[in-house]
Parts: structure tokens; sequence; C-alpha cells
């Protein structure tokens, strides 16, 4: 896409930051209603983490139901379970509506989803889980023979699950916003958003005012203290395959620990999973040779067609954090969708347009961003926050992970330090190196080298940068400081009494 940055002041009925899956789609609901919407990406429309999503779309969610109906109530549950329904159900109608008035075919399939146990444990687990489906009103079934190559020993399905093209859908999207009056801007980051009557959207370019403010960032930039401590961010991997023997059109998800999910994508598949907290692998490349080896060992490979990766956010208690952001009534959060962006965003949209026109969403009371956590969710919390301290403090003390940057090989990234300086340095495939300040600018944590992506990334709280250290995921709003490689002169001494018969030395301010 190619809209401009904003370069004035605007008043509009609503502000979406972000333009992905989330705030598309609070858009579209917005502009339905009459409302002046403007939407604003610090980089493109439609091509954030939205567009890496494998986009299944099922009821399944990455917490189990029986852990729900633990944690909540059974009608609780179902509310939850209805209310992933009814994001499929709103994606397929959103793509027919695309389909039918700008042809463009986003690609919606209907087709069951299966997860499946490979252990005696495991099929134990998911007796109980469909026992808790039943019991919430889903409609599922045990299979004996689970319709996949490999070590599948039974499972449950789910029938009218679906799969849609991300990129396409998003688009689709974009497009019909445009013709409803919407507003875009691109390369438009938000440095501070203030909520109010009116709210105010602060970028470089210029203010927006609005009524209400959409943050849809992944990570959004309100609350920050708040909100990044209840979501951990995770690197997620994808490959796409040609099988010599496809298995039948279906939604496939194992029960292993890093899991492992097979979606169709016409005549090739789309294997994914081999998820790990962000910044904290050495070799991030491996993840993509492990999910080849299990691809090969399982599926019966053809061919690799190509990879990707993308980012992640874990809650604390499994749910999104979708609703009203605390203490401010006219600011709205959308974050923390897990492996379930395309259903959580879509449900995002319902509710924020439900809470600005005042109507009530039966699912907004479960994922309010200032609900309270239970103690399975306590464990969570304290467990992902203790890579903070943790690294915070390890770095500082093994900050360096080479000596000089001629250990570093084309194509590598090592910290080094250079006078009090901790460097990021990456060593491009010319030889060139280049040269950022290690500490991400969110927290002070230093940033680690992703080898699969050639980027730095921070493990604490999950910031992402080029290696010029040109931000490219949040929560930090601030590219990374590029450095020279140059060692400073040492301070220049000068005993004082020869300039004014006094024996203190003088130390003259660094000349760079």
């Amino acid at each position: 896409m190619l809209f401009p940055p904003l370069k004035k002041n605007l008043r509009v009925d609503a502000v979406v930051v972000g333009g992905g899956i989330a705030g598309l789609t609070s858009a579209l609901r917005l502009t339905r209603a009459g409302k002046r919407v403007a939407v604003i990406d610090q980089g493109e429309v439609a091509s954030g983490e939205s567009s890496h999503s494998t986009a299944h779309l099922t009821e399944f969610l990455d917490t189990p139901y029986t852990q729900l109906v633990h944690d909540l109530s059974m009608e609780d549950a179902r509310i939850l379970s209805e209310a992933k329904r009814n994001a499929i159900r709103s994606i397929k109608e959103s793509s027919r509506e695309i389909l039918l008035e700008l042809k463009i075919d986003a690609e919606f399939k209907s087709m069951p989803a299966y997860t499946y146990g490979e252990t005696d444990a495991e099929l134990d687990e998911l007796r109980t889980e469909l026992s808790s489906l039943w019991d919430i009103g889903m409609v599922g079934y045990w299979c004996d023979d689970i319709p996949l190559a490999g070590p599948a020993l039974g499972g449950i399905e789910l029938p009218n699950q679906a799969t849609v093209h991300p990129r396409k859908y998003l688009l689709g999207l974009v497009e019909l916003l445009e013709r409803k009056g919407c507003l875009f801007f691109e390369n438009t980051r938000a440095t501070e958003v203030i909520g109010g009557v009116p709210s105010k959207v602060v970028t470089p370019g210029g203010t927006i005012l609005a009524d209400d403010v959409i943050m849809a960032t992944h990570v959004p930039t309100s609350n920050q203290t708040f909100l990044q401590t209840k979501v951990a961010a995770y690197r997620t991997y994808a490959m796409v395959l040609k099988l010599w023997n496809s298995p039948p059109e279906a939604l496939y998800f194992d029960r292993r620990d890093p899991y492992h999910y097979l979606r169709p994508w016409g005549e090739f598949w789309i294997l994914g999973g081999e998820d790990h907290k962000t910044g904290t692998e050495e070799h991030a490349a491996s993840h993509f040779l492990a999910l080849e080896t299990f691809a090969r060992r399982n599926l019966g490979v053809e061919k690799v067609i190509g990879q990707w990766s993308g980012q992640i956010l874990e809650p604390a208690d499994g749910l999104p954090y979708i609703g009203h952001a605390p203490g401010e009534p006219h600011v709205y959060l959308a974050t923390g969708f897990s492996g379930c962006g395309m259903t959580f965003g879509t449900l995002a949209g319902d509710i924020i347009s439900d809470l600005i026109a005042g109507e009530t969403n039966g699912a907004e009371r479960l994922l309010r961003p200032n609900r309270m956590g239970n103690f399975h969710s306590l464990a969570c919390y304290l467990s992902e926050n203790s890579d903070f301290p943790k690294f915070f403090v390890k770095d500082r003390i093994h900050d360096a992970e080479v000596e000089s940057v001629d250990e570093i090989a084309c194509g590598e990234g090592k910290r080094v330090r250079i006078d009090d300086r901790v460097l990021a340095v990456y060593r491009d495939d010319e030889t060139k190196l280049h040269a950022v300040s290690a500490v991400c600018p969110h927290a002070g944590c230093h940033v680690h080298f992703n080898d699969a992506e050639k980027t730095w990334d921070c493990p604490c709280h999950g910031s992402r940068f080029e290696t010029t250290g040109k931000l490219l995921n949040g929560p930090a709003m601030e590219n990374l400081k590029r450095e020279s490689l140059a060692r400073r002169d040492p301070p220049m001494t000068l005993p004082l009494s020869e300039a004014f018969g006094n024996p203190f030395v003088v130390h003259f301010p660094d000349p760079t």
C-alpha cells in the first residue's frame, strides 16, 4: 500500500493505532456505524505481524477448555467458545463481502480441525477435554483414526473450522474501508497517547484529536508498565511444504511442547510451531531445522517451498486483553492474542466497537485488561517476568560475547565492549560492519542476535530491531542508537597546579 504519512493535525471520531487484523476490524465496524475513522501505522497497513499469521481459524484455544472451566466457570468457558465461533463466522461474512464487492478471493475455506495425541497420557487428557467441550455445548467428536500420517493415536475433531489467506483478507478490509471513507496514514508512529475528551494521538507529523482511541499495535504503547508485564513475546516459526501424499484437508494440532500444527494452502501445506521466548535462543535458525526435521519424519516431505517466522504475545492466563485501558475510558486496548491472532483480533474489533457504541458484549467482562488473575495465571506471570531481572543482571556481568569485531564472521552479530560502551555489531555479506547500542531503549536490557532473521531481539520484553537499529516490534518506541566503532581517546588530565597553582587534577570533557 502507498498511503502518505500524517503531516497535519486532524480531528476524527475515532483513531486506530495499528493496521493489522484488530485495528482494521475495529475500523470497519466503526465506519459501518457512521464514524469518521483514521488508521495510522508505523509501517505499512496490513503488513505487520497479522500478515505473518498462518490464519488457522478454530474454536480451539491455546488454553484447554478444561482449564478455563476450572479457572473461571462452565458458563464463562461457553461464552468464550461462542465468541471464537462468532469470530470465524464474521471472517467468513467479510470474506464474502470482499469477494462480491471487490472481486478479491480471500480464500476462506471451511474444514474440520483435529487435535491429536501420541501417547496414552495425551489421549487421557484429550478425552477429559472432549467431556468439557460437551459440557459447554460445543460440537466435537472422538476419533480413533486421525487422517494424518504419523504417530497420531486418536483425538478430537471439531467440524466447521476454517482457513483464510491473511494478506488477501487484510488488503480486502483496507479497500473496503477506503470505499467507506476511512483515512489511512502509513509510516506514522504514535509517540504519545493522551486519554481525555477529546483524546490525543501525537505523531511526528501532527496530532490527531478523537473521541476514542483504539491501540491495536500488537504491543500497545499505552499503559506500558501495566500491560507489558502481563504478556510475554514469543517467536513462532512456519514452513510451506509440498508433501508426497497429502492428508485430507483439515487443521491438525499435536500436543507436544513446543507443539506443531498443519494446515492446507492450495496444493501445499503450512507447518508451524517450535515457539520460544523472544531473544532467549542463541541459535534461532535451529528452530527452522527442527521444524523441517519433524516434517520429514512424520509427513513425507517432497519439497520445502519457503519459511518465515512471526511474533506472538502470550498472556498470563491464556486469554487476550481487550477493552478499556485502565483509568482511560476513551482509550481501548487489544493485545495478547497468543496463537489465535486472526480470531481474537476479529473478536477485539467486535468488542471495542460495541463498547464505543455503548452496547454490551458478553466476552468483554472476561477479557478486560484490568481483570484479576487466578493462582494459575499468577504462576505464569511470575515465571514470564523472571526473565527481566535475570537478563538485565546477567548481560551486565557477561556483556561482551567477543573481545574484538575481528571475531565476527559475515552474517553474524555479536555484542562487543568498546571503551565504556556495549555495542551490538553485525557484519553483512559484503564484510561491512554495522554498530548500534546494545541497550534496548525500552527497559535497558541488552539485545541478542537472531541468526534466523538477522535482527537484534530483546529477551526481556520482546522488542526487535533491524541490524541498522531500526525498530521492528515494540514495546520499545525508539530505534537502537547508532554507534561508531572507533575507540575514544582517554580523558585528558592536567595538574591544576600548572594552571592555577592547585594540586588537584582536572578532567577535561571527552572531545567526542
